[in-house]
């Protein structure tokens, strides 16, 4: 009996959900392990200030929206702030928008294979991370940007505030994902071109749910010493966003460095078996 690829996918691994998602914990159990970066200090640092009482961007001082501090605030009112606890949460949050990224794929593609590939890519990825890099803003925006890409392709109702209202609450928690918001409209002006005082009103309702974060923030901050402290931060943000210069240059080191960080965490032999065993299981589900 010889070894058959394209049985084990078939029939043990994609068709079996239950060890196909024991897998997928397997992949990510080592993320448990990782120990807290110095990114996961500060932030669990600001949401233990705000839940013993202290005065956000007054007793601490980051350049994150209230909201994401807020949001640790929870996290450490629920997990405390040791290392297993907080990773603990990370495991449950990424399983959850690993749930969400399950079923996107197939209400949109209508292909259980794909929604498998799709999340087994994702938990891979996310564990090779290693520890200075999950637990950032963007892990946790991954799941407002799914939930986005859910509503505009597939929700009817309320979709344009709703829009908006998970627009607000990404770049509430990073400032930066406001350019969510002129991809969205982009997208918005293709597909109703003709349609213009339709598509007037709808943006309409875009801004308007993207109000609803963006006060709920300030209403966090609305005591006059956080409030004013705030102001402090945002200046000295617009100073650290001129440090960096968005140009050519800019661009050749991002690319630079996404090489770098791939040829570090992925050798060339395990990426062209990875590539290699996706074609296989491609072929399989569109022979099954």
């Amino acid at each position: 009996m010889g070894f058959n690829l394209t049985k084990l996918f078939k029939s043990e691994i994609l068709k079996n959900d239950f060890l196909f998602y024991l897998l997928i914990i397997l992949i990510l159990i080592p993320t448990l392990f990782f120990p807290i970066s110095l990114d996961l200090c500060v932030y669990i640092t600001g949401g233990k200030t705000i839940a013993e009482g202290g005065k956000i961007y007054y007793d601490f001082v980051d350049i994150k929206p209230p909201m994401f501090f807020y949001f640790f605030s929870f996290i450490y009112r629920i997990f405390g702030d040791g290392e297993l606890q907080l990773r603990i949460f990370d495991f449950i949050y990424q399983f959850i928008v690993l749930t969400v990224l399950y079923k996107l794929v197939i209400k949109i593609f209508e292909n259980k294979n794909l929604a498998k590939i799709s999340i087994f890519i994702y938990s891979f990825t996310y564990s090779c991370l290693t520890y200075y890099a999950t637990m950032q803003t963007e892990s946790f925006n991954n799941l407002f940007i799914l939930l986005l890409i859910w509503n505009i392709i597939l929700n009817k109702k309320y979709q344009y505030i709703i829009s908006g209202l998970l627009i607000g609450t990404a770049t509430s928690f990073k400032l930066t994902f406001i350019l969510l918001l002129p991809a969205v409209l982009i997208y918005y002006i293709l597909l109703n071109k003709k349609l213009k005082v339709r598509l007037i009103k709808n943006f309409i309702f875009i801004f308007l749910g993207l109000l609803i974060p963006v006060l709920f923030s300030l209403i966090l901050i609305s005591d006059k010493l956080s409030f004013n402290y705030y102001l402090l931060t945002l200046k000295f943000t617009q100073f650290y966003a001129t440090v960096v210069p968005m140009n050519f240059t800019l661009l050749k080191i991002f690319v630079k460095d996404t090489f770098n960080f791939f040829s570090e965490h992925f050798s060339i032999s395990f990426t062209s078996f990875a590539l290699f065993s996706l074609f296989i299981i491609t072929l399989i589900s569109e022979n099954k």
